[in-house]
């Protein structure tokens, strides 16, 4: 794809087959290849898309590929926190996007820019075991992809010999089920404040 005719073709054609049978209210008077063509357009030697002026084809690329820096999991997370309380990502920084965007594509493409900065200014650091694979990042793509498979398979299917506390897990959040089970401090806390509970209408002490 070497020209914004090329990926708006591309663009269009995707959105075609993810909507080969939209639902009713998505009907419109308009195609979408009106749309894109009226909206990304080249505009002083850049290229305005919706609004958002970017300086060249590549970094159109770059931004519609990594940006937001989420996967559809985690921005589905991120998207409902938004409406329960205030947001902030402190250490997006504009300048980090601007540095992104003038990384060369040799080095964008081979994906582990922050592994081999770590070797090259913390060496030490870098010699550590990744608790995902138990291989210290330091070593090549292929051996920490392989100790990554390795250390799955182990702890879904071979037993430890010092199992881990009950309330730990692989996850991003400890058990807490199991937590508050094995634990007095919750039950504790809800006798401290039994006066309080019992004159609250909308709770039951004895449940």
């Amino acid at each position: 794809m070497n020209s914004l005719a090329d990926i708006l073709e591309y663009w269009i054609s995707s959105a075609g087959t993810a909507l080969a049978s939209p639902p009713e209210y998505l009907t419109t008077s308009h195609d979408l290849h009106e749309i894109l063509s009226a909206n990304v357009v080249r505009d002083d030697g850049k290229i305005d898309h919706h609004g958002i002026r970017y300086d060249s084809l590549d970094d159109l690329l770059v931004c519609s590929t990594y940006y937001p820096l989420s996967n559809d999991s985690e921005l589905i997370n991120l998207r409902s926190l938004r409406q329960l309380c205030p947001s902030h990502v402190p250490f997006l920084d504009n300048r980090l996007v601007d540095l992104h965007l003038r990384i060369p594509k040799k080095y964008r493409l081979r994906r582990d820019l922050i592994n081999r900065a770590v070797q090259r200014l913390a060496p030490e650091l870098a010699a550590i075991p990744h608790p995902s694979s138990d291989v210290p990042i330091a070593r090549s793509y292929p051996v920490q992809y392989l100790g990554r498979q390795v250390a799955s398979f182990r702890r879904k299917h071979l037993p430890r010999h010092q199992p881990p506390k009950y309330h730990l897990n692989q996850d991003s959040w400890r058990d807490h089920a199991r937590f508050v089970r094995h634990e007095d401090f919750v039950i504790d806390a809800i006798r401290k404040h039994e006066p309080t509970i019992r004159a609250l209408p909308f709770l039951d002490w004895e449940g």
